[in-house]
C-alpha cells in the first residue's frame, strides 16, 4: 500500500503529465519543512487547482474563482439519493482537458 507522500507524488505526476500534454506549466503546492500548509489561496495568487482521483485515474481542474475563500470543495461522481441537483458540483464538469479547454479557448 502507498504512503500518503507516495500518493501525493502519484497525483502530482498524473496532473503534471496531463498538463504537459496540453502545453501547460505546473507549479507545486506550498510545503513547509513540517509538512503541507493549510491555507486559502486568492485569485491573485493562482489560476486553478488540479486534482487527481486515483480510483478513477482522472484529473480535474477547478478554477480558483470557484473556491472564493473556501479551503474545501467536493466534486460529485454519482447522483444524490434524493435526486438533488441544485448546488451540486459534478466531477464530469471539471474533467481536466474539458475544463482547461474552456479556460484557454481554441
Amino acid at each position: 500500500m502507498l504512503t500518503t507522500d507516495q500518493k501525493g507524488v502519484v497525483a502530482e505526476m498524473s496532473i503534471a503529465h496531463e498538463a504537459f500534454k496540453l502545453g501547460i506549466g505546473v507549479l507545486k503546492h506550498r510545503r513547509a519543512h513540517e509538512g503541507l500548509r493549510r491555507s486559502v489561496y486568492k485569485v491573485s495568487e493562482i489560476d486553478a487547482f488540479a486534482l487527481h482521483c486515483p480510483d478513477l485515474d482522472r484529473c480535474y481542474l477547478v478554477p480558483i474563482a470557484e473556491l472564493d475563500g473556501r479551503h474545501c470543495l467536493h466534486l460529485r461522481l454519482s447522483p444524490t439519493r434524493n435526486n438533488q441537483a441544485s448546488g451540486i458540483r459534478w466531477a464530469r464538469d471539471y474533467e481536466f482537458a474539458a475544463k482547461l479547454g474552456a479556460v484557454l479557448g481554441p
